[in-house]
């Protein structure tokens, strides 16, 4: 696995917006790498993450499972969502005021990775009701 310089691991970013890139995007991102990028912001707002950029490449070794490679799984506080090479893109709004993006490559192809935007936006109670059962 690639050193904290070229690949964070848990890195927090506390700012309102910003902007999230694999390593070394417009280039190719390394191979055989686990990234992490965690985002708090204040109590009563929410994220919005909007991909500008996302090419993780093609798995051949497991067209099956197109995540079996290089995949991106942005989360919350309820779930994740895995972002694979053939997944349609939409943007991602967090149920609370935190938000988590992993990368995880494999040893085999590299591609360009990612750039995405995030903002945080005041949450309005009962605009997306949500069971938390």
């Amino acid at each position: 696995m690639f050193n904290f310089v070229v690949c964070p691991r848990n890195v927090i970013a506390n700012d309102t917006s910003g902007l999230l890139t694999s390593p070394f995007y417009p280039n190719n991102f390394p191979n055989d790498m686990d990234c992490s990028w965690n985002i708090t912001g204040k109590a009563e707002f929410r994220f919005v993450l909007i991909f500008r950029f996302l090419c993780l490449g093609i798995c051949t070794s497991s067209l099956s499972q197109p995540c079996a490679c290089d995949s991106l799984e942005i989360g919350d506080v309820f779930g994740a969502r895995e972002i694979c090479p053939q997944t349609e893109l939409i943007p991602f709004i967090s149920v609370e005021n935190k938000i988590s993006l992993s990368l995880v490559t494999d040893e085999q192809n590299s591609a360009k990775g990612f750039l995405a935007k995030y903002d945080s936006v005041f949450r309005l109670e009962g605009l997306f009701p949500i069971n938390k059962h």
